[in-house]
């Protein structure tokens, strides 16, 4: 007996997302809820103490679907350049930090991944296996809830190791790794078109796996050296601002899209 209410069990958990005033910072605050014996549901007691009230606060029955939601999510960032003091990577290790706290968004290198060979996923060729790289990058973006690509622009077009990353997630035919994973890209250039190019052929690869990608406004950095400072940090606050709010709705579309691969 709690306050004259029998309870039944925990059902599970709820919550709602709590914007800070002042960073605009986004984070999930769960509360247990409790099953009673009329089949209703209320708030553990800390909801209580809150609302100062000794009556029950009842809210909608639990969802596993919403739990779900709350869980921490994976997103694989890969980026399109191998230099390792490049500009698309100390752009993406900004980018990280946009993430809510129940996200784990860490960088997933492509430097060793082996050119595509079809010959390595054809079961009638027997002397090329599959390369254990590509096997463990298939098998951590699969894990993944989306992925953002972070890419500069190499002769109008995408950079060859993200062409190939992309190429080896395609295949084999029935276990593609992309399809419908949401998906957010980045570009920059160091001159004033942001990767136009780049991330139109991006997209362009990307279409035919139907990954969802957040809508206007796209994303293009021009200029990128101006934008960090010494030690790799966006410092323009319209231009952090404009970045969270990317990484945000990337966010709102992993969320939406949770239940859907």
């Amino acid at each position: 007996m709690c306050d004259g209410i029998d309870l039944v069990g925990e059902s599970g958990f709820d919550g709602e997302w709590h914007v800070d005033g002042t960073s605009g910072h986004r984070s999930w605050r769960s509360r247990r809820i409790f099953r009673l014996s009329s089949g209703r549901t209320r708030i553990g007691r800390s909801e209580k103490a809150r609302t100062g009230t000794s009556n029950p606060v009842l809210i909608p029955t639990y969802s596993p679907e919403k739990e779900r939601r709350t869980l921490n999510k994976n997103v694989s960032v890969l980026i399109g350049s191998l230099r390792r003091g490049s500009y698309a990577r100390k752009i993406a290790h900004n980018l990280i930090n946009y993430f809510p706290d129940n996200y784990n968004a860490s960088i997933i290198e492509i430097r060793n991944l082996p050119l595509y060979d079809f010959d390595y996923d054809d079961p009638q060729i027997i002397d090329k296996p599959t390369p254990p790289e590509y096997t463990l990058f298939r098998k951590t973006i699969k894990s993944s809830d989306g992925v953002l690509f972070v890419t500069p622009e190499n002769n109008r077009t995408i950079p060859a190791c993200l062409k190939n990353a992309i190429d080896i997630g395609s295949k084999p035919n029935n276990d593609v790794i992309w399809q419908r994973l949401p998906a957010g890209i980045i570009s920059h250039s160091v001159g004033r078109m942001g990767g136009y190019s780049s991330q139109k052929n991006l997209r362009l690869a990307l279409s035919y796996f139907n990954m969802p990608t957040p809508g206007q406004p796209e994303v293009f950095l021009s200029q990128s050296p101006t934008l960090l400072d010494a030690d790799g940090h966006v410092t323009q606050e319209s231009t952090v601002e404009f970045l969270q709010n990317y990484v945000s709705r990337l966010v709102q579309l992993i969320e939406q899209n949770t239940d859907s691969r």
